[in-house]
């Protein structure tokens, strides 16, 4: 009698439910904080790198004596030393008027749990 009793009375039903809600949120949510921590730190490494470059390309800009096609070897050198993709960075000298150097540099950073949902890479 005891045991039907017991089988019957549903106090705490909703406790596992809960505690498997908030595990996977718990989940989710540091699934979301690794990737975008991930891909924050990779987007200032470039940022860095990039400046990096820039400033190299503008140091030398100073020189009169160079092309800008040295200027930009040299930005994209320093850029690419300083951790930038060789592959898909780009600088560019501007001589005429406002005198800069820009360098573009773009990364392809995997992603750790966003795989599964089907996002590899950002």
């Amino acid at each position: 009698m005891k045991i039907r009793t017991l089988v019957k009375d549903e106090r705490g039903a909703v406790l596992p439910i809960v505690a498997l809600f908030i595990l996977f949120v718990a989940f989710g949510i540091s699934a979301l904080v690794v990737d975008v921590g991930t891909l924050y730190v990779e987007r200032r490494n470039m940022v860095a790198a990039a400046d990096a470059g820039a400033l190299a390309g503008a140091r030398e800009m100073q020189n009169r004596t160079k092309t800008s096609l040295e200027i930009e070897s040299i930005a994209k050198k320093v850029a690419v030393e300083n951790g930038a993709d060789p592959l898909t960075t780009t600088a560019k000298a501007y001589m005429t008027g406002t005198r800069y150097v820009e360098v573009v540099a773009i990364n392809n950073t995997e992603l750790f749990f966003a795989k599964t949902f089907g996002v590899n890479s950002s």
